[in-house]
């Protein structure tokens, strides 16, 4: 981000230096993603937690944009997030889910908003890349580097599915070095390309060259709403499961 767009940019792992700049700043903003959820791990969830509270304490307004909450097993979780929305400014959720659970921790109605993924306004990026894999890319498929047997073993049959109806098929990894190994070895087993280091625009672009989209993923789904393809989700990732039934994709 420094480099793209000028932004001064602090390493979040200096929390002294975050600390420093929440502190000088008018307002701190959750920018997207599920980042108040602790299926990740309690450690992230505490991270997020405590810097909101850095800000209250400085008197800097917080906002959520276009954010998911994921379900908190502890309670201490849930009381860490409780004191966070009721601090926050602004609450923006982008999905069913997210919003019944903030009501469920005692989040007055009035206080949330409903509104799309910060996604929906990405652009589509035509790269030279882009162009030639468009050109035999009729299913776009996304696997996570965490999925289990089953899930795993869901997309593989999807794959042959669309083989077997002669649908070219492309393996996309999202998130380079989470999917990348995974990827691979799903492209090797049922023998169709895959590819890393796209761009969301890039990503964009293909879908909307695309027919369908099956994904473990939330993005490649997004981008694949956005373009009308057919969305089949995979797993049970909570905001795959809500975005499916609000996007009426089908879920497997």
């Amino acid at each position: 981000d420094r480099y793209d767009f000028g932004v001064r940019c602090v390493n979040r792992a200096r929390l002294f230096s975050v600390w420093r700049e929440i502190a000088s700043s008018e307002r701190l903003i959750f920018g997207g993603g599920t980042l108040f959820q602790d299926r990740t791990s309690l450690r992230s969830l505490f991270y997020y937690c405590a810097i909101a509270e850095i800000a209250h304490i400085h008197g800097v307004r917080v906002e959520l944009w276009g954010n998911g909450l994921g379900a908190i097993k502890s309670r201490a979780g849930r009381a860490m997030l409780r004191r966070v929305l009721k601090n926050a400014d602004y609450i923006g959720l982008r999905d069913k889910h997210s919003f019944e659970y903030a009501l469920s921790l005692g989040v007055p109605k009035e206080k949330l908003a409903h509104e799309e993924d910060l996604a929906y306004g990405a652009p589509s990026i035509a790269s030279a890349r882009a162009k030639k894999l468009a050109d035999s890319a009729r299913v776009l498929v996304s696997v996570s580097g965490h999925a289990r047997g089953a899930d795993y073993a869901k997309i593989r049959e999807e794959i042959k599915r669309r083989q077997s109806a002669a649908e070219d098929v492309l393996i996309i990894s999202m998130y380079p070095r989470e999917d990348d190994k995974i990827s691979e070895a799903l492209s090797e087993e049922c023998g169709v390309r895959w590819i890393s280091g796209v761009s969301g625009g890039e990503v964009r672009y293909l879908a909307e060259h695309a027919e369908r989209c099956i994904s473990m993923r939330l993005h490649l789904l997004i981008f694949g709403d956005m373009s009308g393809c057919s969305l089949i989700g995979v797993g049970d990732d909570p905001k795959i499961i809500s975005f499916c039934k609000e996007k009426c994709g089908r879920l497997i």
